[in-house]
């Protein structure tokens, strides 16, 4: 981060913990380009077979969390959006569905090459993002 008179300038990227960890997944992630769409598209597959369902990124806890017993205990459904600490490099993101299943769910969300992009793994880990933001204070 760097910031100059009302200017302020970050790098988001790869921390070297999530390098390491993330190098061996795979050769190749697919990222999506347009998440606002593909949220929509997702949104329509899961209409069309009438199931509802729920998204959020994951937490993260180390042992015996309150706020992960609590949340879990007002609606057992987050369940499904929390995970071990160790597992914080992932940055998950995940949908859960209202139905049952008995081995997976497959979802057609139609062709998304046009909000997607397939690149090695080496190349996404070696990807970072910068925002320059105007820092004004409230009125």
């Amino acid at each position: 981060e760097e910031m100059h008179d009302e200017l302020l300038h970050v790098k988001y990227g790869f921390s070297s913990e999530q390098y390491e960890k993330i190098k061996d997944f795979g050769e190749s992630a697919l990222v999506i380009t347009n998440a606002d769409e593909f949220f929509k598209r997702i949104d329509l597959a899961f209409n069309k077979c009438g199931i509802a369902y729920c998204r959020d990124l994951v937490s993260y806890y180390d042992g015996n969390n309150i706020q992960h017993l609590k949340e879990v205990q007002a609606n057992n459904s987050r369940i499904a959006f929390w995970k071990r600490q160790k597992y914080a490099f992932q940055q998950e993101y995940r949908f859960f569905a209202f139905t049952e299943v008995e081995d997976n769910l497959t979802l057609d969300i139609g062709d998304i090459s046009d909000i997607s992009q397939i690149l090695t793994t080496e190349q996404l880990l070696n990807t970072y993002m910068e925002a320059t933001c105007t820092i004004k204070e409230i009125e």
